[in-house]
């Protein structure tokens, strides 16, 4: 190898180490800024559930938000389909802020930091994830699903 291809080689690699460091960094700004409606509202949600409109089990809420992780964390890709079904589930908005309330805050992994970093991942809710994992048309059915209860509460 001649002394100028190694050079090209050596400013190609540095130059893709700084494009991937830019695109952490300026994702990380665009998540700093990104604020979902679980996130605005915690507070809020977290005082406003009335346990006597809960109709299930704090189990199954615990339950819930470990089926939930698993499907957001699918090794390929998010299980939708597993999503809907913990959404069918519940009755009331009492269950849904319950739900939010037991899911509390997931860290990202590696893999998001790398493969998607404009994403609204990190340290993040409910709320962040759903709007992370699925489009709009998957979070329209969440939506959709929770209407048919009388959930009037928007992802």
């Amino acid at each position: 190898m001649t002394p100028k291809m190694r050079n090209i080689i050596i400013i190609v690699v540095l130059g893709i180490i700084i494009l991937v460091v830019l695109i952490i960094a300026i994702g990380s700004v665009i998540r700093s800024f990104k604020k979902t409606p679980d996130e605005q509202d915690a507070e809020r949600v977290k005082k406003s559930i009335d346990k006597n409109n809960v109709t299930l089990k704090d189990a199954d809420f615990v339950t819930m938000a470990g089926q939930l992780d698993s499907a957001f964390n699918d090794t390929f890709g998010t299980d939708e389909d597993a999503i809907y079904r913990v959404f069918g589930m519940l009755n009331t908005v009492d269950d849904l802020y319950s739900l939010i309330n037991v899911f509390g805050k997931k860290p990202s992994d590696w893999r998001e930091i790398i493969l998607a970093p404009f994403a609204a991942k990190g340290d993040t809710d409910l709320g962040g994830w759903m709007t992370a994992e699925l489009d709009e048309d998957e979070i329209a059915k969440v939506n959709g699903i929770l209407s048919s209860k009388g959930i009037k509460y928007k992802f």
